[in-house]
Formats: structure tokens, sequence, C-alpha cells
């Protein structure tokens, strides 16, 4: 897994036990004291080649970093305590086709974040929604540019993926080149991401029916 792209947030989980109050660890998938990490992408070797070709490309892959810029989703374990690893001891890897399919750009800072919920019931991030490489451009495009719904995920310590929100109102329409940042949850239902010049965005299924909200930022709850 040397090749692996792994970006952004490290969480030092305390999960299984902490996740499933009650439970034993030896039930659980993810333990205690080690680390979550969102990976970006496989790790294959099928880029777009030569690199800085920008037109008449055709031979568009999953997880390429260069030219689709549509990369798979998995959320890793590893264990703090320990140097060398370059293999996780779980992997949860997101579909990537389906009614839940989610995927990440790999090129944008702004992307890739991931967060434990308030009460640590559940790891969240946020991602385009859609068949990986159903929309492209013949050229690298980043899917920001491209009519890919955005949407929330969650996996908890069993490594049960939920898509909570698949639509055009988190992070804004489709098309509109709005990144899907980054997202927290109480656990209980509530979902905030960090927004944009409109400010931060609220979300629950049972209270807003007709999609994510924008509130201002001196709403948004602190956990």
């Amino acid at each position: 897994m040397e090749t692996k792209t792994l970006r952004h947030s490290l969480l030092a989980l305390g999960l299984a036990a902490a996740m499933v109050p009650g439970s034993r660890a030896a039930t659980t998938v993810f333990q205690p004291g080690q680390l979550a990490v969102l990976q970006e992408g496989d790790g294959g070797t099928n880029r777009c080649l030569p690199l800085g070709v920008i037109t008449g490309i055709t031979n568009y892959s999953a997880s390429d970093l260069f030219g689709s810029r549509q990369n798979q989703i998995f959320i890793d374990q590893f264990d703090p305590a320990a140097t060398g690893q370059t293999v996780p001891s779980v992997q949860v890897a997101i579909p990537t086709n389906g009614p839940g399919a989610m995927l990440i750009n790999g090129n944008a800072g702004t992307e890739g974040n991931l967060t434990l919920s308030g009460d640590r019931s559940v790891l969240a991030f946020t991602a385009y929604q859609g068949d990986i490489l159903s929309i492209t451009t013949g050229q690298p495009t980043a899917p920001s540019n491209l009519s890919y719904d955005r949407g929330i995920g969650t996996v908890d310590a069993f490594t049960n993926y939920v898509n909570v929100y698949r639509g055009g109102g988190w992070y804004g329409v489709a098309t509109g080149k709005t990144n899907p940042r980054g997202v927290a949850t109480d656990g209980a239902g509530d979902f905030w991401g960090c927004g944009n010049g409109y400010g931060s965005l609220f979300y629950n299924p049972a209270l807003t029916t007709d999609g994510p909200k924008y509130k201002n930022t001196s709403e948004t709850a602190i956990y």
C-alpha cells in the first residue's frame, strides 16, 4: 500500500467499545485506541499518461489523480503504537456504483475530511455521489464541475456504511463547482457542514425533508 494516497484526517478513535456502548471489543471490527484514516484512491497504476496531457484523453480509469480525478474512498485502520505500517488492519471500501456510490477528487485540498461523531458512534464524511466515471468530459476536469450529486456517508464500528443523504442540496447544486468539504454529526441525526460563502450547512432527515439548509454560522452547534 506504499503507493496509496492517504489524505487528511487521522482520528484517535477509541472506536469499537466507544462507538458501541456496552459491547465487547471482540465483537467489533474497529478497535479501541486505533487510528481511522480516509484514503483517497486505490493506488492503482492506470493513470492517464503521459502526464500533462489535457485533451483527447481516452484512457480514463477509476482512482486516476491526473485524468478523471474520480477516486474511490476507503476507511483504513492503523495502530498508532506500531511503526512502518504499510497495510491497514481494517479497510472499508465505499461503493463506487449503485444508489450509495460515492467518489472523491483526490487532488482537491478541501476534500477528504473524516470526523468522529459527538457520541462516538460513527465516522462521517462527505463526497460526490454517482457511479464512478459515469460522467466525463474527455479532459482532466474536477468532479465539482460535473453533474454529480453531493452526499453524506457514515461508517460504524462494525464497518456498516450508510448513505445518509444524496442530492443537489449539500454544498450547492451539482456543476456549481462546490466541493463537498467536511461534515460533522452528533450521532443523533443532525449533520453540519462547514459550508461556503452562504454559511454553514445543516441537515437532519427527520426535520429537513426537502434537503439540507444553509444556516448562519452563529447558529452552528459546537461540540
